[in-house]
């Protein structure tokens, strides 16, 4: 069981079927596009309990756009008659849990089972247009309480159902001082290889009893290191995500140098942090050495990382 609460839009799997079928709602696509795009009833690889989470989410979901269909209502209704979430809450969680549970569904079939009366208006969110920084900024900033200097990239900005956030790239120095163009050129950018298959080699793994894969230390490992012999991995990069409104209480700490365009590959999410004061952003700069020993990051060099085609023989790094 893999859920927040008894509510019926609680966990990963309901908030991924209510939003994802309200983001195409609020984007103007027809009823018909939707339901094509998030099968009902839903895919077999569901068990009893997360069928029921699916199913409830999705009626919801098009009772609120007033989508709700005869099929539908039949398939709330047999999962509620199963009572796969009732049971496991009250195994889990006692009586009470389950009883919470129960009174969800007992409200979202009084609501499914009779024309909504207030259908929900397509949403349409604003976007930001005043950004702080553009993507490909390059700036620098002392750490606070140091005399040390830190790099970051911008290497998104990130806007969804009305947030703007900015995301940004952990980049390692040689030294201490202030960077210019040279030491960032020189420096490396902090993220991770991430495996995406076994190569030729995937039936050698699959047969490989569960001793030998201890053995040679896990499945993980296993994976990460046929991933490095054939090349099967894809380049994720840390970041650090800002909001716009907690980014312009500290934007003035920021100097943009220049900027420094990399390549589509270096651009994926390795892993997320979070800054929401020039102090949070800060501890993601602090000790990138043991950030890269402690979370099993690598660090990719600029030089290769970076566009080429620039002036001067360093690709797209440019001088403010």
């Amino acid at each position: 069981m893999a859920t927040d609460g008894v509510k019926i839009i609680d966990g990963d799997t309901a908030h991924d079927i209510y939003w994802g079928i309200m983001d195409m709602y609020d984007n103007d696509e027809p009823l018909e596009s939707i339901r094509y795009t998030f099968p009902f009833p839903g895919d077999d690889h569901f068990d009893a309990f997360h069928y029921e989470v699916y199913v409830t989410a999705y009626a919801f979901a098009l009772w609120e756009i007033g989508g709700v269909t005869d099929d539908v209502v039949a398939e709330v209704q047999a999962v509620i008659k199963a009572g796969a979430c009732v049971a496991e809450w009250t195994a889990h969680y006692g009586e009470e849990a389950g009883k919470a549970r129960q009174a969800e569904l007992d409200n979202l079939w009084t609501q499914i089972t009779q024309p909504n009366p207030a259908i929900r208006p397509r949403k349409r969110y604003e976007l930001v247009t005043n950004l702080h920084f553009q993507p490909d900024d390059l700036l620098v900033f002392q750490l606070p309480g140091k005399s040390s200097y830190a790099a970051t990239v911008l290497l998104e900005v990130h806007q969804y159902r009305g947030e703007c956030s900015y995301r940004f790239g952990i980049i390692s120095l040689a030294g201490e001082a202030k960077p210019d163009m040279k030491t960032i050129y020189e420096g490396g950018l902090v993220g991770r290889k991430i495996p995406f298959g076994l190569g030729g080699d995937l039936q050698h793994f699959m047969a490989m009893g569960m001793e030998e894969i201890m053995r040679q230390g896990g499945i993980q490992a296993i994976m990460q290191r046929e991933a490095e012999r054939t090349g099967s991995f894809k380049i994720g990069v840390s970041m650090v995500a800002v909001s716009h409104n907690d980014l312009a209480s500290f934007k003035h700490e920021l100097q943009k140098i220049g900027t420094l365009r990399l390549k589509e590959e270096y651009r994926s999410i390795g892993s997320m942090g979070v800054g929401s004061s020039l102090e949070d952003f800060s501890a993601h700069f602090a000790g990138e050495s043991a950030l890269v020993q402690a979370q099993d990051n690598t660090l990719f060099r600029i030089s290769d990382a970076v566009v080429q085609g620039g002036k001067g023989g360093r690709g797209h790094l440019t001088v403010c």
